[in-house]
């Protein structure tokens, strides 16, 4: 990966300094002759080339500050992007035009008798600022899930959403953190989890050791390899504790169907066991996975039956909080103020979310035309908070 360009980055910059690239191309090609004009295109485009060459070695070898001034002069990347790209075009530009005179050398002509200061300034302006806002927007979301990947252990893919940021934008910062004290934190715990990964036996002595293997694997993002290990030792892959684990990482990677299957699996394999599963975390790990995941394969109906058994062996209010938010999501409103009235009378301490949500579902489904209608508008009552079930 170069610095300052994903795939995405380069293609948006390319596209908005082709405009400026023709400009400056149509006013030199006039003035020079055909072969001089093929001479400094291919010595342009080759300079943009070797440019982005040197800094990928640089970043690859971890000499990324000291080669660059490209952190200080390009301003973080947003103007050596927009220099190499310009310098790209005149040279394909005036590369071709030296090759296909009779053809582009009129048109370019034309192009330059056309084009005035102000046009050169638009130009200029969407090559510089078109593509720092994409890659601001682009950072700013990565940041998010960077938050999201992270609070989910999911450190692998964590450390490679920062290394992206940090290769778009080394003066990026989130939250008063900057993204090189953040990408030191997390490659120190990533070091961290594969040093542990390599003291394990290997092959594993017993089923734990094969599946702490398979979850250090995980964590670090190596979610194809991690299925993969476990497959190989029949005794760990067949237990609860690994049905839990695949389905874990079949729901990282978006494969919904799959985690789906491992997910009743577990719940098979528990109830097969003979655990008191109404007291098991595993239980109600497996029914709100399920329900998660259901949710997102669009099996609503599935996905309510998992909610109200995992409500049913465990009548929680986080438990009847989820439901609200579940029939509120699919605009069940009634149901939605029935759990949440639920979940203030198991922990008053949810009121105020409580409250939100009410309100929320007061105002903004059509479901709500009905409350309306009526004499008197239903309201969430919120029990005293000395009342609060611990």
């Amino acid at each position: 990966m170069f610095p300052y360009f994903t795939i995405d980055v380069f293609l948006v910059a390319m596209a908005f300094a082709m405009p400026l690239g023709v400009l400056a191309a149509a006013h030199v090609s006039g003035r020079v002759s055909n072969s001089l004009a093929l001479l400094a295109g291919f010595g342009l485009v080759g300079l943009s080339i070797v440019v982005l060459a040197m800094l990928n070695h640089a970043v690859d070898s971890g000499s990324y500050e000291a080669s660059g001034m490209a952190v200080g002069v390009f301003g973080g990347g947003a103007a050596l992007r927009s220099v190499l790209a310009i310098l790209f075009w005149v040279g394909c530009v005036l590369a071709a035009v030296s090759i296909f005179t009779g053809s582009l050398k009129p048109l370019l002509s034309h192009v330059a008798r056309q084009s005035d200061v102000v046009t050169f300034v638009a130009a200029a302006v969407a090559t510089l600022l078109m593509p720092s806002l994409y890659v601001q927007v682009r950072c700013e979301n990565g940041w998010k899930r960077f938050e999201e990947l992270n609070e989910s252990t999911r450190i692998g893919e964590a450390r490679a959403e920062l290394l992206t940021i940090l290769r778009l934008a080394p003066n990026s910062s989130w939250r008063g953190r900057s993204v090189t004290e953040s990408f030191r934190e997390v490659q120190a715990e990533y070091d961290r989890i594969e040093q542990a990964r390599k003291q394990l036996p290997h092959p594993p002595g017993d089923p734990e050791t094969a599946l702490q293997q398979t979850r250090f694997l995980a964590i670090l993002g190596e979610t194809e390899l991690a299925l993969s290990y476990l497959a190989q030792f029949p005794e760990a892959s067949q237990s609860a504790d690994a049905a839990l684990l695949r389905a874990t990482i079949h729901e990282t990677r978006r494969d919904w169907r799959d985690a789906i299957e491992e997910y009743v699996l577990s719940q098979q394999l528990l109830t097969a066991d003979g655990e008191a599963v109404k007291n098991s975390e595993r239980w109600q790990t497996a029914l709100r996975g399920e329900g998660f995941c259901r949710r997102k394969a669009g099996d609503l109906d599935g996905a309510e039956r998992a909610y109200l058994k995992l409500m049913s062996s465990a009548p929680e209010a986080n438990h009847a909080l989820l439901l609200a938010y579940f029939y509120e999501d699919t605009q069940k409103t009634s149901d939605a103020q029935r759990w949440l009235q639920e979940t203030v009378r198991l922990e008053p301490a949810y009121g105020e979310e409580a409250e939100r949500l009410w309100a929320k579902l007061t105002t903004s489904h059509f479901g709500c035309f009905q409350a309306y209608r009526q004499k008197s508008q239903p309201t969430l009552t919120v029990p005293p908070a000395s009342s609060a079930t611990r």
